[in-house]
């Protein structure tokens, strides 16, 4: 009968490098060791207590995030990872924004030429200047689609209706932080697009108010340098910060009631967030946050390929104050602003409907007062978000140059 050999002993060096090593980890992941770690790749089952908790109280970025979810809304199809993609949105265009920044100057003796030295002269320039153009496109149309869906779903029945209040103030900043980039190639068609946007400004009545206002925005009569540097100001500081502020208030609003579960699993007002049955948890590490990881990998791989192959941001002449071009096109996301200018005057066009449009937005959790969000049971909402969206659409058609008003 042979004799099994002991196994060999571990020098004490090598276990205090490990235990050294681990201490690290420890302190890296802000509680989890490397055994806890491999066992979370692994799918093993939580301990009690359970260790994937400790970060969520001790990490600051973790800390802000739920440790757990509803496995309802960790569905793709739910959400769609919409607010998820709009965060990282903005975080992709505050990293390639900073790198644009380091090759441009907002003067109009610079401004053009800096974009012509970005493009042709400085290493993957086109590249930075795509990515931050095609992400600021995509991250209008994500939110959008945030917000349509929230509607859809009726997300922002009680207690969420300071949740969607904030999500609208996002969607405009968005929508003005993405717009005050426009200007800044100083280009024909980014300078006489802002020209003709700026000018709504003088609708607002009294008539020294809107004067008023347009002088602000453009800081004289006429778009010039003192424009170009407010916009540039705008864009880089003053909206991203007011963002962000919004966007910690929202996001907080989201934690504390939770994401909405299906409508079918959810009654107005119940609390989702705190109260979720054990059973049907899924905590955010490691499940989740695997995920929203490859989620977001896949994303930017993505928009990298349809940049790389089929995208180029246009880049017009030079601006010229002095010539008009024959067709001046808003963003695509203004083009129902450029279609109603054409059926209706700027105090209409540019000041009442949009500020009507808006309040009814922001008053939308107010004024609805069915207490259920089962899609059967809000037919008039539906419908109505239906009829405005097909509305926006035929808006946003006539303010394409194909359709033209004739005179």
């Amino acid at each position: 009968m042979s004799v099994q050999s002991p196994a060999p002993q571990k020098k004490p060096w090598f276990i205090a490098l490990l235990s050294a090593l681990d201490g690290i980890f420890i302190y890296l992941t802000a509680g989890i060791s490397t055994r806890e770690f491999r066992a979370m790749l692994r799918g093993d089952a939580p301990g009690r207590p359970n260790t994937r908790l400790t970060p969520h109280a001790d990490a600051f970025l973790l800390h802000i995030k739920p440790s757990y979810y509803h496995e309802s809304v960790t569905r793709f199809t739910h959400t769609y990872r919409l607010g998820l993609l709009s965060t990282y949105l903005f975080l992709f265009e505050t990293i390639t924004g900073i790198i644009l920044m380091i090759w441009y100057a907002p003067t109009p003796e610079r401004a053009y030429v800096d974009m012509i030295r970005l493009l042709n002269n400085v290493p993957f320039g086109q590249l930075m200047r795509d990515l931050h153009r095609i992400g600021a496109e995509l991250m209008v149309g994500i939110v959008t689609l945030h917000m349509v869906r929230t509607y859809l779903t009726g997300s922002y029945k009680p207690p969420r209706e300071f949740t969607w209040l904030t999500g609208v103030l996002l969607l405009v900043i968005t929508l003005f932080l993405s717009f005050s980039g426009y200007l800044l190639p100083w280009d024909q068609l980014a300078f006489w697009a802002v020209t003709i946007g700026t000018s709504m400004a003088e609708a607002v009545p009294p008539a020294f108010v809107g004067e008023i206002i347009n002088l602000l925005a453009r800081g004289a009569p006429d778009i010039a340098a003192n424009g170009l540097l407010r916009f540039y100001l705008l864009h880089v500081l003053f909206l991203p910060l007011l963002l962000i502020l919004f966007f910690f208030v929202h996001y907080y609003k989201v934690v504390l009631y939770g994401i909405s579960l299906p409508a079918q699993e959810e009654e107005v007002g119940e609390d989702t967030a705190n109260r979720v049955p054990a059973n049907r948890r899924v905590y955010y590490l490691p499940e989740v946050l695997l995920d929203e990881g490859t989620f977001l990998l896949a994303v930017t791989a993505i928009i990298t390929a349809v940049t790389v192959f089929l995208f180029q941001a246009p880049l017009e002449h030079i601006a010229n104050p002095q010539q008009t071009p024959f067709h001046t096109v808003a963003p695509w996301y203004f083009y129902w602003l450029q279609g109603l200018l054409k059926i209706a005057d700027k105090m209409w066009a540019g000041v009442i409907i949009p500020g009507v449009l808006l309040v009814m937005l922001m008053a939308i959790p107010y004024l609805d007062r069915n207490p259920s969000r089962r899609g059967a049971d809000r037919r008039v909402a539906t419908i109505s978000g239906i009829v405005a969206g097909v509305l926006m659409i035929i808006l946003s058609w006539m303010g394409t140059p194909a359709y033209a008003v004739q005179g």
